[in-house]
């Protein structure tokens, strides 16, 4: 993180303009007043929602930095020469509903940064080298949606689409690289920013064979959902929660994966391990859950 910020703990302190932490919900006991109990909040993890001791970093911007200065940055090593990088990160707007004078929204820009063996950054042209590069939309403000977490990614699928959409990297036979992530505005106005899950990995080289296997799965041992436990509560009220609820069979390994239709962009998410029951809290309206073995409605 940048030196020009101030760590915090945010269990005595609030965060300001110019300071940042890493924590989970649980802890933030000093920064949920004022600003933070109104027109801005905090978000669940994105990792794992349900947990309110996972942490992710939280920043509030202000001008002991310049307009596109880098305020995180890490070095990735053991880099495998000549196969395609890519790289993603999750973002998420502290700002739940706010229009006031100069308020603007986070502008996510990430590099990566060629380095040597010894792990200095590769000049080329007086500059450094920039093997990638992709900046987001506007993140919106959250809306007061405590999941709403954008997507960010080298392979044009997030909220970079239309801005900068494709920037898979080659590193050739760079075998280090620097992973850089830049703030586009360094106003004080609104500008206040999560972010979790930062990635970079490489898909290894196929060996250029394929090959087929039969599995008999005998009755009753498939990984399905269990009809007879399926109960839908509606929302009473306008504004409130209903709830879909299922209990799962044959659950592989003690996880499964599940997407639902208007929380994180329809992507799939790790359940809560060794937890055989889907619980899904939503608002009034349609839903889709995706779960691999198929999808339900309601």
């Amino acid at each position: 993180m940048t030196p020009a910020y101030t760590l915090i703990d945010p269990r005595i302190q609030a965060l300001n303009w110019n300071t940042y932490f890493v924590a989970g919900k649980k802890d933030l006991g000093g920064t949920t007043s004022g600003w933070w109990n109104g027109s801005a909040h905090f978000p669940n993890d994105h990792t794992n929602p349900s947990d309110n001791s996972s942490r992710y970093l939280a920043v509030d911007f202000g001008v002991r930095i310049a307009q596109g200065a880098v305020f995180y940055e890490k070095d990735v090593t053991d880099v495998l020469p000549n196969q395609p990088i890519e790289f993603e990160m999750f973002g998420f707007n502290l700002v739940s509903s706010y229009s006031g004078t100069g308020c603007v929204n986070p502008v996510m820009i990430m590099e990566i940064v060629a380095l040597d063996d010894a792990g200095n950054i590769v000049q080329e042209g007086g500059t450094d080298k920039i093997l990638g590069r992709i900046e987001s939309q506007e993140i919106p403000q959250n809306g007061n949606n405590m999941n709403a977490w954008f997507r960010f990614a080298s392979d044009g699928t997030g909220v970079n689409t239309g801005v900068s959409p494709v920037a898979k990297v080659n590193p050739g036979t760079y075998k280090r690289l620097k992973i850089r992530i830049r703030t586009k505005w360094n106003t004080s106005a609104c500008n206040d920013f999560a972010f979790d899950d930062v990635t970079v990995y490489q898909v290894p080289e196929s060996c250029g064979f394929t090959a087929t296997h039969t599995v008999k799965i005998e009755d009753g041992k498939g990984f399905a959902v269990d009809t007879s436990t399926e109960q839908i509560t509606s929302a009473k009220c306008n504004g409130e929660l209903g709830q879909y609820k299922v209990k799962l069979k044959n659950m592989p390994n003690g996880q499964y994966y599940y997407a639902v239709s208007g929380y994180n962009n329809f992507n799939f998410n790790a359940s809560t391990p060794n937890n055989d029951t889907f619980v899904w809290n939503g608002y009034a309206g349609n839903y889709t859950v995706k779960i691999p073995w198929g999808v339900e409605q309601f």
